[in-house]
């Protein structure tokens, strides 16, 4: 039974609200996909400055464009706004974590201009404001829906204010060289945009499911399960994150040779990392067995089930191809971005759950 073709009609705001924030987590994914993309090739400090580039809007395309000494002035500006940072971490109680940043040497070392990196950054901060924008407009649209569609606008709040918060952690990136515990947290913050945004979206898309004759206990179950799924995929892309460090550090100590042997000096996390997609798989399983078996006449599920089946198997072959092909650059770009793609997947059949299961508590009442 297709569950898509019974729901009822969206007045026009609404209509306007689903295709803004379509258009938004669109916007989301391609802006993971070129984050992934300035990551594996080194362009993080192609822009040495946040958030203009070389401190112009549109960055220039020679070395001869900027003046003689820029590259001691924009080593002097990351040492003072770090300066600042770590007084910031130690009075917030991260002292340690302040510490590290005053005395991280790379930070005083200037970077060279490169062009293809510089626009690459550059593209980059362009997805990044247009992502911007456009999530402006999707909370716009869900100001003049909240009447019929309780949470949705403060779910889009919420994600406007992390969208700000994440926009100033962005600043630190830079700032700090490309510190990996502060990119760990900028990407984690990715991830709750995301999910926010992607829930928004289910709630008002699946608002007024037709009644079926569905377990409440059952969908509870089902709920429980997929929540485990979205728990464990997010820590599992945290414990990633965390070999992803391991691997830069050994990267800076080799000077970016022997590349072959990066996973296997960072092989304390990598096994930790390799051991929880074990435990991953198997609770996904679970989850799909679970809801094909009471579920199996609501094609809407099937679909997610195939949907989260076909993007942890793909997730599973470029972990491996990461693992024993010496991590090559546009891999880890597909493996960060099938990640995401899977938490956007949990959270969605998760709301679509937890819609079933309120469509009937409400035809018991009514």
């Amino acid at each position: 039974m297709d569950n898509a073709a019974n729901i009822s009609e969206y007045s026009s705001k609404e209509k306007r609200f689903l295709k803004i924030t379509f258009y938004t987590i669109c916007s989301l994914f391609l802006l993971i996909l070129a984050g992934g993309v300035v990551r594996s090739s080194g362009s993080g400090m192609g822009c040495p400055d946040w958030p203009k580039c070389f401190d112009q809007w549109v960055p220039p395309t020679t070395v001869a464009q900027l003046p003689a000494n820029y590259q001691q002035e924009y080593v002097n500006k990351r040492v003072a706004k770090n300066n600042r940072f770590a007084k910031l971490l130690s009075k917030i109680g991260f002292a340690e974590k302040a510490d590290l940043i005053l005395k991280d040497q790379s930070i005083l070392t200037a970077e060279q201009f490169n062009v293809w990196k510089t626009y690459t950054e550059y593209v980059n901060r362009l997805i990044g404001a247009i992502t911007g924008l456009l999530m402006f407009l999707m909370t716009i649209a869900a100001y003049r829906i909240r009447r019929n569609n309780r949470g949705v606008f403060a779910l889009c709040v919420s994600s406007m204010i992390l969208v700000v918060i994440q926009a100033w952690i962005g600043s630190w990136v830079v700032s700090t060289n490309l510190t990996s515990w502060v990119i760990t947290v900028h990407m984690f913050l990715a991830l709750v945009i995301i999910g926010l945004i992607a829930l928004a979206y289910q709630n008002v898309k699946y608002k007024n499911l037709p009644v079926l004759k569905l377990s409440a206990k059952k969908l509870r179950a089902a709920e429980i399960f997929t929540w485990l799924c979205l728990v464990l995929t997010t820590t599992q892309i945290l414990f990633g994150t965390s070999l992803r460090e391991s691997v830069d550090q050994q990267a800076a100590f080799w000077n970016n040779t022997n590349r072959g042997a990066w996973v296997s000096l960072s092989e304390e996390i990598f096994n930790i990392h390799k051991g929880f997609s074990i435990l991953l798989i198997l609770a996904t399983v679970i989850c799909a067995g679970y809801i094909l078996e009471h579920f199996k006449e609501v094609k809407r599920f099937k679909g997610y089930v195939i949907l989260v089946s076909v993007l942890m198997s793909l997730q599973l072959i470029s972990g491996i191809v990461l693992a024993y092909f010496s991590l090559p650059p546009a891999m880890q770009t597909v493996h960060l971005l099938l990640a995401s793609l899977l938490i956007g997947v949990w959270v969605m059949q998760l709301a679509l759950l937890a819609n079933y299961r309120k469509s009937i508590s409400m035809a018991i009442i009514s």
